[in-house]
């Protein structure tokens, strides 16, 4: 069977849609006390939905699951180094560039916020592409506090963030 190949940029409503996913299973993931560390596109699978009248084809995307949970931190737990690099350099942020001792819940928030700018815009936040012409105005500064540098000026929890996004698109 031929492998279909991703888009570059998806429409907002499947990346809002996604991203919200992405959010209620990181609030999950926080409240049981795990910090994933290394949230990136690979690591975020989509669920396929079969049509039933052609089980073999898949008619769109599916729902979010978190995998890869190699890297996660747990308080119970040290099954990784707290030294050096952990994750994929382009999805850290930059206090887990600085130290993996130092990293909170909110490294996994700075990480959805450039997989969402990732699939609106096809590139990294450091490309510096502006959102399309036609986001809806508070869209750029929700994300401007999910990737923020600064961990305090990013969402407290992703149930936050997830309520901040739905707040931004009324805006």
């Amino acid at each position: 069977m031929k492998r279909r190949r991703r888009p570059k940029k998806l429409p907002l409503i499947e990346c809002i849609r996604l991203t919200k996913q992405m959010l209620t299973a990181i609030e999950a993931i926080h409240r049981a006390g795990v910090i994933h560390r290394d949230l990136k596109p690979g690591n975020v699978l989509l669920s396929t939905k079969a049509d039933p009248l052609a089980p073999e084809k898949s008619v769109g995307l599916g729902d979010v699951r978190i995998a890869d949970f190699g890297l996660c931190l747990h308080p119970d737990l040290r099954l990784t180094r707290e030294r050096g690099w952990l994750g994929t350099e382009a999805y850290m942020s930059p206090e887990q560039r600085r130290s993996t001792a130092k990293v909170d819940h909110k490294t996994d928030i700075y990480a959805v916020g450039v997989i969402f700018h990732r699939m609106y815009t096809g590139a990294l936040p450091k490309a510096r592409r502006a959102l399309p012409d036609d986001a809806p105005d508070g869209l750029a500064d929700w994300l401007a506090s999910m990737v923020a540098n600064d961990p305090d000026d990013r969402p407290e929890t992703a149930a936050e963030a997830e309520l901040d996004l739905i707040a931004a698109l009324k805006a």
